[in-house]
């Protein structure tokens, strides 16, 4: 069985991409704050992270940002991997407010938690646990994995809320998912 290392990334500083006025896909491109770089400083040290042999990442810039420091502490190259990506709260990409992100976050867990889909407008929490679970299956053959990703991505397989830069170990076959 496969021990997966999940660590959400390092907080994040939206002001930059609030000032170019981004919306929808355009957040993700924001970097970690001075206090996430400090976080992810922190994480890098965990002992967890020993003896692990690859490190794969959500290719949002607050994950590859994190993971790349934590390459540079256990000397692995990173893999991006596109579906460890954040849960998505506007399947039409048209969000222009974080508003109706946590509108809809809070729906999307309360759906999770009830066993029902109530919405086509955001991402079921079901669904980012199935395309996350297939994408870690291209890892089995290995001992240890680090996957930097998101706290909704990680709350799909763990059903915990995660501070920045939180860490978790799971164990999967492939067919069973141990906490």
């Amino acid at each position: 069985m496969t021990r997966f290392i999940l660590i959400r990334h390092g907080k994040p500083d939206y002001s930059k991409i609030e000032e170019k006025g981004f919306m929808g896909h355009g957040c993700d491109l924001a970097f970690l704050s001075k206090e996430g770089i400090i976080q992810a400083k922190n994480v890098s040290n965990h002992k967890l992270l020993e003896g692990a042999d690859i490190l794969i990442s959500s290719p949002y810039t607050r994950c590859m940002q994190t993971a790349s420091i934590i390459s540079n502490k256990t000397n692995l190259p990173i893999i991006g991997e596109l579906d460890l990506h954040e849960w998505l709260p506007d399947l039409t990409y048209t969000y222009k407010d974080s508003k109706t992100v946590k509108d809809n976050y809070h729906k999307a867990i309360n759906d999770y938690i009830n066993n029902q889909i109530t919405s086509n407008e955001y991402e079921s929490i079901y669904s980012v646990q199935i395309r996350v679970l297939k994408t870690l299956k291209k890892y089995l053959e290995y001992q240890k994995v680090i996957v930097v990703t998101h706290g909704g991505v990680m709350y799909s397989l763990t059903n915990n809320h995660y501070p920045h830069c939180g860490i978790e170990e799971i164990k999967y076959d492939g067919k069973i998912l141990i906490k």
